[in-house]
């Protein structure tokens, strides 16, 4: 009998054996498709991070455009007030020679 007993316990050992081989590939599968997905998510973090840059990126583009036209803009007020600034002055020294003139013309009447 206890030589019958023996074969059916080894039995029982080699048919556990699938099922912890199964149990390991099943496992085995599993990480493998947690690696997959850790990559996945790694990657989306990747892309996420390089749009982000390229946002950034943008920014920075929109913000020198900004800064150019604002230059611009500065600098064409500068001009005009430039251009006021010499025109006023272009009056008032009209106005002096007129004065002078009617000046001299009333001091030749007068003589």
């Amino acid at each position: 009998m206890s030589g019958q007993i023996v074969p059916e316990t080894d039995l029982r050992i080699l048919d556990c054996r699938p099922l912890q081989l199964q149990l390991d590939h099943s496992v085995h599968s599993n990480t493998l498709l947690q690696q997959q997905q850790q990559q996945q998510q790694q990657q989306q973090q990747w892309q996420q991070w390089q749009q982000q840059q390229q946002q950034w990126q943008q920014q920075q583009q929109q913000w020198q455009q900004q800064q150019q036209q604002w230059q611009q803009q500065q600098w064409q007020q500068w001009q005009q007030w430039q251009q006021q600034q010499w025109q006023q002055q272009q009056q008032q020294w009209q106005q002096q020679q007129q004065q002078q003139q009617q000046q001299w013309q009333q001091q030749q009447w007068q003589q």
